[in-house]
């Protein structure tokens, strides 16, 4: 039985297609890891300019802001002139206060926002309305958008057993 050897005719178009598979390879490996590191939603934590923040969220039109409340407070802040932003969110917010999570919603001013993007610049972060606040004790923490993984960091930042 004779066995015949494959011969390779263009082995640099071979060992290009090789390369081109190995880069889309990697690529797509840091892509994941990437947005795996996007969903491990991790608070920001205000350490500069927490006055500014308090101050700019104190002053905007709120939709919803009572005096006091015992349950945890969450702002959930955007633009003023995005009339259906947080329409689009409803049942993230929805299902935060159904968390026992007092909901404020502040549509922000253009001032206020260029001073609450400069205290999360401070922070070694960016503006990314929607964008969610609370308070833990007198620290100030942040998350830049507001979605399913922000309610599971709310809940493990106010409940860390569940």
């Amino acid at each position: 039985m004779s066995r015949s050897s494959v011969q390779i005719k263009r082995p640099r178009l071979l060992g290009g297609l090789a390369a081109a598979v190995a880069g889309a390879a990697a690529a797509a490996c840091f892509s994941l890891i990437g947005a795996a590191s996007r969903l491990e939603a991790h608070p920001i934590e205000i350490q500069a300019g927490a006055e500014r923040l308090a101050a700019a969220l104190a002053e905007p039109e709120s939709e919803s802001a009572p005096a006091s409340s015992a349950d945890p407070v969450v702002w959930a802040v955007t633009a003023a002139e995005c009339g259906d932003c947080f329409a689009r969110a409803g049942a993230d917010l929805a299902d935060l206060r159904a968390d026992g999570f007092e909901v404020r919603v502040v549509r922000l001013a253009p001032s206020d926002r260029l001073a609450l993007d400069a205290v999360l610049r401070e922070n070694g972060e960016q503006l990314d309305l929607p964008a969610v606040f609370w308070r833990r004790g007198a620290e100030w923490r942040a998350a830049v958008s507001l979605d399913p993984h922000t309610r599971a960091l709310l809940r493990a930042e106010f409940n860390p057993e569940a």
